[in-house]
């Protein structure tokens, strides 16, 4: 009886170990997967910002010096009215619109993901903007993966995923639940629980 007790008991190890590699095997692609992302975020983040700046107009050129012989107070450099800043950021904004429309139009991946950053940082536009719709459909058409691949990765999610039809290793977890009820009838008969 013992050593049927013990076969059990290594039945169900066994059963149990292969579905939690493949879940830790899982977990660490997914946290890789995420790391990149962050990452590529970053990036663009950092593009966006040397972009904003580029597209700031020069600081104005300091005035002349002052001759020696007049003292004058020292004037502070005045701040923009509103009407300045206001003027300012419709200059930016069109900046960047032409910028998207650009990047649409060269239908090129990066300039198109930095003019979004870009204008998702400078704020102002709206989803119901046809450059930004525009932009975002192009990258979209970019980005598509081909019928082929999304079939395969559509398939290997439904292979790993325990609710499906397709899923495959679901018989390990089936031998462990029984292993562990044997023990437990088994280890219940001979007194151990009561």
């Amino acid at each position: 009886m013992a050593r049927l007790a013990i076969t059990a008991l290594l039945a169900t190890g066994t059963a149990l170990v292969p579905p939690v590699t493949r879940i830790a095997q899982h977990k660490l692609r997914a946290v890789d997967e995420a790391t990149a992302l962050l990452e590529q975020a970053a990036a663009l983040r950092a593009e966006a910002d040397a972009l904003a700046a580029e597209a700031m107009p020069p600081a104005p050129a300091p005035p002349p010096p002052a001759p020696v012989a007049v003292a004058e107070p020292v004037v502070e450099a005045k701040e923009l009215t509103p009407e300045e800043k206001t003027q300012r950021e419709i200059e930016n904004r069109k900046k960047i619109t032409e910028a998207l429309r650009a990047a649409t139009k060269a239908r090129n991946k990066e300039q198109i993901q930095i003019a979004l950053a870009t204008a998702e940082k400078a704020g102002g536009f709206s989803r119901d903007n046809l450059d930004i719709i525009a932009a975002v459909q192009a990258f979209n058409e970019l980005n598509e993966l081909s019928d082929e691949v999304r079939n395969k990765l559509v398939a290997d999610m439904r292979k790993s995923d325990p609710m499906s039809a397709d899923y495959q290793g679901g018989g390990n977890l089936y031998l462990g639940i029984f292993g562990l009820m044997t023990v437990l009838v088994i280890a219940g008969g001979k007194g151990i629980f009561y």
